[in-house]
């Protein structure tokens, strides 16, 4: 289990400080826009009863639509399985984000996305699990400060042994709260 967080951690630095290098794509540059920088945020979210927090670090923003963030986040699992139900579980995971094309003069802009993400559960429950992380949200932008709410799902996959009851099958989770990041 340690080793798995090692490398969990490992890919969260590399993956964060990848995409703030400009590559090439054949014929096709892409670089990073100068006006929206990478940054680094938090997230305190409601999540059935408890609190969950996270910290994310965000890459530049391409083409003034996309960016990647890598997050590392804790709190308690809510879900219909029983045997996980109020497990501390961490997460880790990566997720490509789709920003709208803002209207001059706005600093309000929404954003969905769709990543990898990997709950590694604390205590005696089996694991490590992974699955998809789906977040969405509004942010409004005063400065180098962004603001705003976010909803995040993260859905279990299979896992590849059969299941059983040492290892219990993951169902979804939802959480609700508020972003706050700084732009570098």
């Amino acid at each position: 289990m340690k080793r798995t967080i090692v490398h969990s951690i490992r890919v969260l630095v590399l993956v964060a400080l990848g995409p703030c290098v400009s590559t090439s794509l054949g014929a096709q540059e892409v670089q990073p826009s100068r006006a929206q920088p990478g940054g680094v945020g938090s997230v305190i979210a409601y999540e059935g009863g408890t609190i969950d927090a996270e910290v994310s670090f965000d890459s530049r923003l391409f083409d003034n639509r996309a960016r990647v963030r890598t997050s590392i986040g804790h709190g308690r699992w809510v879900d219909a399985n029983e045997r996980l139900q109020g497990v501390r579980m961490t997460r880790v995971s990566i997720t490509a984000l789709f920003f709208n094309r803002p209207r001059p003069a706005e600093s309000v802009r929404s954003y969905g996305g769709v990543g990898y993400a990997r709950f590694l559960p604390h205590g005696s429950v089996a694991g490590p699990y992974h699955g998809v992380h789906l977040v969405g949200g509004i942010e409004g932008r005063v400065r180098e400060w962004v603001v705003g709410p976010e909803l995040a799902f993260e859905l279990g996959l299979p896992d590849r042994r059969p299941w059983s009851n040492e290892h219990p099958m993951m169902c979804g989770t939802a959480r609700f709260g508020i972003a706050i990041r700084r732009r570098f």
